[in-house]
């Protein structure tokens, strides 16, 4: 049995541990026994499904799996107005499917390619285009900010590096206050969304301690327009997102309305499900503000695999973490949380996301070249989400091991 810290580092949960068993001879139905402990007693809402074939054709596992996946989304749908999720496995969308309703007012069911935010999620992907820009010689990432950034507050700027914002110790602070994050206010530049905080007192000295903040990824979005000379969402369209494949992915708009979108919901103490009340997220792009669907989050997933957006080098620097104390936290790399690493176990990274109509998870295991997503339109249900992929990694993960040619 393996343990690791699921920790959503964001001011609406405490850590949780969640324990997981990678058997191959089957898997446990953990969301739906939390389902049970919440109280959630309601029917199957209606799924939609999606798959890529893969080259070859489909085995009984991989038959076997999908209805495994099937029933384990079902079972898991009550915290949500509507969710959906997938699997990515060997470089093709294996299975893709959605349950309940992205508008409940219009009856409208979620689908694998309904529009969802993804909240912090976005963060890797900022961390993927830094990375890039590393990669090319353009951006060093132990340089003092004040050489990247003229304009950012002159000591914070010389005390604070690159590296350090990606970890998270570069002693940034996050929402000043409740008003602010779920802000109406449009910025109509990262800049002008920086200067709300970049005069506050850093939190510690650079490079000493930890403390996750979605403005340190704002800076993040800052240094990237500085060194590539475009936009942070004209760098993600032309570097991130079209080389790997994703083509519903994108900054949102505050008030613009989007074809197949979600509409936004939260889920109240009580367990009631809510429709949520619209924020602005231009505050936060480069740290929270795009949109996507589970099929281009498995591209996204794959792409990183596969090498198609950093290299294998790169790869290995963004898993890696800074020696500070984090108390009961994951480990953080460079724009992913380390969920297990280490010597006779697979490696598995990713990132949980959670705002105002968002709840979800993606999880990464390069040594099965294995990706899970979920995506919901319900804040304050980030607990199933991540129960959710746990359980479709065990099944897939079980399913890999009974359909492996066998030695001897």
């Amino acid at each position: 049995m393996i343990r690791f810290t699921l920790s959503a580092l964001h001011t609406w949960r405490a850590p949780f541990m969640l324990a997981i068993g990678f058997i191959a001879a089957g898997w446990v139905a953990g969301g739906a026994r939390a389902q049970q402990a919440l109280g959630e007693v309601s029917q199957a809402p209606a799924r939609r499904s999606s798959a890529t074939p893969s080259p070859t054709p489909a085995s009984t596992g991989s038959a076997e799996s999908g209805a495994a996946f099937e029933a384990m989304l079902e079972a898991a749908a009550g915290p949500f107005a509507g969710v959906s999720a997938g699997v990515g496995r060997g470089g093709t969308i294996s299975w893709a499917s959605s349950a309940g309703l992205c508008d409940r007012e219009a009856q409208k069911p979620c689908t694998p390619q309904t529009l969802m935010r993804i909240a912090s999620i976005t963060k890797p992907m900022t961390a993927v285009a830094v990375l890039q820009l590393h990669e090319r010689g353009l951006l060093d990432l132990d340089a003092p900010l004040s050489t990247l950034l003229p304009d950012y507050p002159a000591d914070a700027a010389r005390a604070m590096t690159t590296r350090q914002l990606l970890w998270h110790t570069a002693g940034v602070d996050g929402y000043g206050s409740t008003k602010e994050r779920e802000t109406v206010e449009t910025f109509a530049t990262l800049a002008d969304a920086a200067r709300v905080f970049w005069d506050r007192k850093l939190l510690f000295e650079p490079g000493t301690a930890y403390q996750y903040t979605t403005y340190g990824y704002v800076v993040l979005g800052l240094v990237i327009e500085a060194v590539s000379g475009q936009s942070y969402g004209a760098y993600l369209r032309e570097h991130v997102w079209e080389p790997a494949g994703m083509q519903s992915t994108g900054v949102e708009e505050f008030g613009q309305t989007y074809e197949n979108k979600s509409a936004l919901y939260t889920r109240t103490k009580k367990g009631r499900i809510k429709k949520g009340a619209p924020n602005n997220l231009s505050n936060r792009i480069p740290g929270g503000g795009v949109y996507s669907t589970v099929e281009d989050m498995l591209r996204f997933g794959m792409a990183v695999l596969d090498g198609t957006l950093v290299s294998a080098d790169a790869l290995e620097l963004m898993l890696t973490a800074p020696e500070v104390e984090r108390g009961d936290n994951n480990p953080y790399g460079m724009g992913w949380f380390i969920y297990q690493r280490g010597t006779g176990s697979d490696t598995i990274f990713g990132h949980s996301g959670q705002q105002t109509g968002a709840s979800g998870q993606l999880m990464l295991v390069p040594e099965k070249n294995l990706v899970v997503i979920v995506l919901s339109n319900t804040s304050h249900a980030w607990q199933t989400a991540i129960e959710l992929s746990v359980e479709l990694i065990q099944a897939a993960l079980a399913s890999e091991s009974r359909t492996s040619p066998r030695a001897g």
